[in-house]
């Protein structure tokens, strides 16, 4: 901005009046430039400056310094200047970072990369991501076949290092009889063996699958990844093979993905029948008077302390007696099967029963002439988080 001129100075110093129009017209020039100023840093501050060669701030850049001109329109940094030399941004998909202080933008996997000694290593925020690693979204998985299920375009999950998304492209189908990616992890198929699903991704490339194992990696251990694959999220859900290797019919009814309830599509016949085959009974004409433990552990994994539960009891002579269930351990009745006065039996009644870690439950019966039958209709997963 300039001042008022020399000539102007000199005069006032000398004792001269000045013109009342030139003092006028010295301070419209001053408004005019200031104006123009004005415009032009505005400009600037709008539009696009490129710094070229290498320019030095004695100061730091204020994290409010830049802004978004237009809403989620971003901010578009070529390079970062550091003290000691720069970052190149690369905006390419399925980049990985190759040299030195690069940084890359994965756009298949939506991660960020940071090259530091030789080895790619992630950039993550420190907050909850908007999938943080709780998070699954998407279809539930479903019965297929007595050796498979389908996973369904769309599931989506947090890989367990809470470092990326694991997302699947297209509908799989998950079998027992393959090994390696979409099939079993390790070894081969086997009868009455829980199998737990994970979602498994080769990071460089972006790659997902999904995998079974024997290893629930809520308990402990390592499920055995397909080769190249490095990410990995276990999924809220546990299948059973019976005596001859197939897979129990079930269905996920509610709770996807929090808390799921798995239910088993199979046959339960009545009370005071022998069970058919492959039904999934755990106790068939009990009569004990005291409590009494009953095992749920081949029909409800170790994923779950719930189990849906159906109990009927018969009597052979008497009427109007009781059967009771409850946790190993609880000191509280908590399910009641009662036989109507005027009735011999009774059929089922559905309840939630909770079990101790090991799965078991105990029953009792109030009379001596009374048996109960107790199938496990299914179970709700408590243990996946």
């Amino acid at each position: 901005m300039t001042q008022i001129s020399r000539l102007k100075q000199a005069e006032i110093a000398n004792g001269n009046l000045i013109n009342a129009d030139d003092l006028d017209s010295e301070f419209n020039q001053l408004v005019t430039e200031s104006n123009s100023q004005d415009t032009r840093l505005t400009s600037m501050e709008s539009g696009n400056i490129t710094l070229s060669g290498t320019k030095s701030f004695s100061g730091t850049v204020k994290a409010d310094t830049l802004e978004e001109r237009t809403p989620d329109a971003g901010v578009s940094i070529e390079t970062v200047l550091l003290k000691d030399g720069s970052i190149r941004l690369a905006q390419v998909p399925g980049f990985v970072a190759g040299s030195n202080g690069e940084i890359g933008y994965d756009s298949t996997n939506h991660s960020y990369r940071l090259r530091v000694n030789g080895v790619s290593k992630y950039l993550i925020h420190e907050g909850n991501p908007v999938l943080y690693k709780h998070g699954i979204t998407g279809p539930a998985p479903l019965y297929e076949s007595s050796g498979a299920i389908r996973l369904k375009s769309g599931l989506r999950a947090r890989n367990s290092t809470n470092q990326t998304d694991i997302e699947l492209a297209a509908d799989i189908t998950l079998s027992l009889d393959s090994s390696g990616l979409n099939g079993l992890d390790t070894g081969t198929k086997a009868a009455n063996t829980w199998y737990y699903v994970y979602l498994v991704k080769r990071n460089i490339d972006g790659t997902t699958g999904a995998v079974f194992s024997t290893v629930n990696e809520v308990s402990g251990g390592s499920i055995t990844l397909p080769t190249g694959y490095d990410l990995k999220r276990q999924l809220p859900l546990a299948v059973r093979t019976d005596a001859s290797s197939n897979i129990m019919p079930f269905y996920i009814s509610t709770g996807w993905p929090y808390r799921p309830s798995i239910k088993y599509r199979v046959v339960i016949l009545p009370v005071n029948q022998p069970p058919a085959t492959g039904q999934p009974i755990v106790l068939d004409g009990g009569t004990a008077s005291t409590y009494t433990d009953v095992s749920l552990a081949n029909f409800v994994p170790p994923i779950s302390t719930q189990a849906l539960l159906r109990g009927g009891i018969y009597l052979i002579s008497a009427s109007g007696k009781f059967g009771y269930i409850r946790k190993k351990g609880s000191s509280i009745d908590e399910f009641v099967v009662q036989n109507l006065t005027g009735r011999t039996c009774t059929e089922y009644e559905s309840e939630i029963v909770e079990t101790d870690a090991s799965q078991v439950i105990q029953y009792r019966m109030t009379d001596a002439t009374s048996s109960m039958d107790i199938n496990v209709a299914g179970y709700i997963v408590t243990e996946v988080t």
